[in-house]
């Protein structure tokens, strides 16, 4: 997604390498739900730290959705499973 769509004051918040973005997992937990509630489907996470000058990937999500033409239950169904996944 790109950063100026982001709800407001989540750019400010965020850690940036470069064109990637990170949260502390609180409040990526809230964000994740902001975007649910605006109807954005979060499609995985990773997650990485600080590492001079580019991030360190220590994990990232490996899981399925499936889209069965219901955007609202695809969008629901995403939210519990990015934030149990590596978090």
């Amino acid at each position: 997604m790109d950063a100026g769509r982001l709800p407001e004051g989540w750019e400010a918040r965020a850690v940036r390498f470069g064109d990637e973005l990170a949260w502390r997992p609180a409040d990526a937990r809230r964000l994740i739900e902001e975007l649910r509630d605006a109807g954005y489907a979060v499609l995985g996470l990773e997650i990485w730290t600080p590492a001079g000058t580019a991030p360190r990937v220590w994990g990232w999500s490996e899981y399925e959705v499936r889209y069965d033409g219901d955007w609202r239950r695809f969008v629901k169904e995403n939210v519990p499973t990015t934030t149990t996944t590596g978090t």
